[in-house]
């Protein structure tokens, strides 16, 4: 079957593809007709096709959908460009599943959510643990399948999950080498940095993310500090341990230009956003070696 990724690598063939639309946007050309540009995906590998002479409203229809779609690439401007001359959905006589298409983390989400709680367990602070375990056990559902992101990195299912789960990896191996750090704040800090990306987004089901109105308006920063603050309230912890944990989430972007409320103002502070950057960058990095031969560049990263 050929795949979104055989398009990329330039394997045009006049098979019919399938793949989910992740995205439809109109778009309008210089002399004035109406075209669709289509984002779509085959689980792990995205490209945009071009169907010409069609509204929104007539393809929007296929958005979030398992579709099949005739497209032909050719060369325009050096580059490779696609266009879609058909679309339709799919049936059970085409043999397909849409949960197939469906990006997923690596590791089940069960796994990544057990030992992030056995984590808390754990801990010898009660402030600590009350609040992860209380925020945690509140919202497994959504736990379980939540993508980090719309567009960047860990935007699959159960991406959120993955990328707490490999922060607390890390910050669990990195604390050990700094003596004076609070190791449990910044494991804690780490497990509930992106809380507040349960109520930034809402997952398709493509499994990628797409944003509520609380998201827009507030974001996640502020969400999941605003919703840690409440339940350490509500659970009457340690007040200080509390707003150590606060500002750990308010200033994990790093600067404010990144979107942090504040800056990072302690030392496991700075390491949770550290972690926070390596971890999303490194995710990239993963993605584009994916497409990548040995010895090629992509985007200034290069595979030996």
């Amino acid at each position: 079957m050929i795949s979104v990724k055989d398009f990329k690598d330039g394997i045009v063939t006049n098979d019919n593809l399938f793949a989910i639309v992740k995205e439809v946007s109109e778009r309008e050309s210089k002399n004035g007709s109406k075209y669709v540009v289509l984002t779509i995906s085959d689980g792990k590998n995205d490209i945009q096709v071009k169907m010409w002479n069609k509204t929104g409203e007539e393809i929007s229809k296929y958005q979030g959908t398992l579709a099949c779609l005739h497209v032909e690439g050719s060369m325009y401007n050096g580059q490779l460009s696609f266009v879609a001359t058909t679309i339709r959905e799919t049936t059970m006589n085409d043999g397909v599943k849409f949960e197939d298409f469906i990006p997923s983390a690596p590791i089940p989400s069960e796994d990544m959510y057990n030992y992030i709680v056995n984590m808390f367990n754990s801990m010898k602070n009660d402030s600590l643990k009350r609040i992860g375990l209380k925020l945690y056990e509140d919202n497994k559902d959504k736990l379980l399948i939540w993508p980090a992101a719309q567009k960047m990195h860990h935007n699959i299912k159960g991406g959120l999950l993955y990328h707490t789960y490999r922060m607390v990896k890390s910050a669990e191996i990195s604390v050990k080498a700094y003596k004076n750090v609070n190791a449990e704040l910044v494991v804690a800090g780490v497990a509930l940095h992106d809380i507040g990306k349960l109520w930034e987004m809402v997952p398709t089901d493509g499994g990628y993310g797409e944003y509520t109105k609380d998201g827009v308006l507030f974001g996640h920063i502020y969400l999941g500090t605003s919703v840690v603050e409440r339940c350490g309230y509500e659970l009457g912890v340690d007040e200080s341990i509390l707003k150590h944990l606060m500002h750990i989430i308010a200033s994990h972007h790093g600067k404010k230009e990144f979107g942090a409320i504040e800056v990072p103002k302690t030392q496991e502070a700075y390491i949770v956003s550290e972690l926070d950057m390596l971890d999303s960058q490194l995710y990239m990095y993963e993605k584009d070696e994916l497409d990548m031969k040995p010895g090629e560049f992509n985007h200034d990263r290069v595979k030996f």
